[in-house]
Formats: C-alpha cells, structure tokens, sequence
C-alpha cells in the first residue's frame, strides 16, 4: 500500500503492485505534506499545512480514521 497526501487535503491509498486507488480519504482542509506509516504498517499519521495532525488506522482491505 502506497499512501500519499495531496494539495487539496486528501489522502489516497493505491495499491503497491498497479497503483490503482483502492480508497479516498479527505480528512484535511488544506495541503497534506506528509504522510508517514508506524514500523508495523497498521497506523500512519497525516499532517497538513492547517497545522492538523491525523492518526489513521489502516489494514491492508481498508483503512478506518481514528482521530486523536
């Protein structure tokens, strides 16, 4: 799983082997610059440039928003 961040504050996950889009996450009002994954691939954080920081969940189907 590939997921970037983008400049309209969403976030998108493809998969690693096609890069197809498997999900569609606009969980920022602004420009998403970084998007960085915990040691163990089943969590990631995302910050924009609103100063919003996000911590997803994520599995390999499909990954669930779990703010904090």
């Amino acid at each position: 799983m590939v997921v970037p961040g983008r400049a309209t504050g969403e976030i998108v996950v493809l998969e690693r082997e096609t890069w197809k889009i498997t999900h569609r996450l606009k969980e920022h009002r602004e420009c998403v610059n970084i998007v960085s994954f915990h040691p163990s691939g089943s969590h990631f954080v995302s910050a924009s440039l609103d100063g919003e920081v996000r911590f997803e969940e994520s599995t390999p189907e499909q990954p669930s928003s779990a703010r904090s």
